[in-house]
């Protein structure tokens, strides 16, 4: 009758990885989170996205159950910024759906290709390039 009692920060944070260029990763608690091609009609996994966290450097996840395909999944969605082109204040964020590492892809073709680590762009002033 031992009973186990976890606190885990669940907050979302924001990883990255690299120099030039530079990739992130996000993580929710013990969760790393992966983008899915299955959830994000019109972002190609090679696209640029950028999160967008709070002031205080994290992130609101908003969760959701897919209706899609009867996959039980959890989604978190993350306002982000896609595209190459970037103008400035102009360019607003817009919902991007992750799902835990653990539920992505598992089609075994191309309709499920996921990322965890997403490229971001490389701004030759700041790198010295």
């Amino acid at each position: 009758n031992d009973q186990i009692e976890l606190s885990l920060d669940m907050r979302s944070q924001l990883h990255t990885w690299g120099e030039a260029p530079v990739y992130f990763a996000v993580q929710r608690g013990p969760l790393m989170l992966a983008l899915d091609r299955r959830y994000n009609a019109g972002i190609a996994l090679e696209e640029v996205i950028t999160p967008v966290p709070d002031s205080s450097g994290y992130f609101v996840l908003v969760t959701s159950m897919p209706n899609k395909d009867s996959l039980s999944a959890p989604l978190f969605v993350i306002p982000c910024v896609t595209g190459l082109w970037r103008f400035g204040e102009e360019e607003l964020p817009k919902p991007v759906y992750f799902t835990p590492y653990a539920h992505a892809g598992g089609t075994f073709d191309e309709r499920s290709r996921y990322r965890v680590w997403l490229e971001q762009l490389i701004d030759p002033t700041e790198t010295g390039l």
